[in-house]
């Protein structure tokens, strides 16, 4: 379902960029061939306004259903990126847990696939403070496709 969501940031900023499995970055993620592997890595940056650890910060990452995630606990592989306190992977989301220190930019990697084809609502990524509502930042959602692969 289509969300209403309107980008917005305060005291954190984040950014999301999407990559194929060399490390190519992936400039236009509104058309995946199917079983294209790639991921998605979200940055959220301290922007200094306070001069203290932000404590307790969420990250929320919902996929298209037509995207199936890649679970490295499961088969054994380094996403890279920054570890989290705590990280919570589900059929279709991910939930991130950690603390950011002032100045600082803290990076987190899924690894996903491009299952099914269809059309599907990729919801905007947010990451915000637990326990205070001033401190949190994220982006819009976007119409995403995944085609068939060349010669299917």
């Amino acid at each position: 379902l289509q969300s209403t969501e309107e980008a917005g940031a305060r005291k954190i900023s984040i950014s999301v960029a999407y990559s194929d499995e060399t490390g190519t970055p992936i400039p236009d993620i509104t058309s995946m061939a199917q079983g294209t592997d790639f991921t998605a890595k979200v940055t959220i940056t301290h922007l200094k306004e306070e001069q203290r650890t932000y404590n307790e910060i969420a990250l929320d990452q919902i996929f298209p259903s037509g995207w199936e995630i890649l679970n490295h606990r499961l088969d054994g592989t380094n996403p890279g990126g920054d570890r989290p306190e705590y990280q919570d992977i589900r059929d279709d989301r991910v939930y991130t847990f950690f603390d950011l220190q002032y100045g600082k930019s803290m990076t987190f990697n899924i690894r996903l696939n491009a299952s099914y084809q269809g059309r599907y609502y990729l919801p905007a990524v947010s990451a915000h403070a637990m326990y205070d509502n001033g401190i949190y930042a994220r982006n819009t959602g976007k119409w995403v496709n995944v085609v068939p692969a060349e010669g299917q």
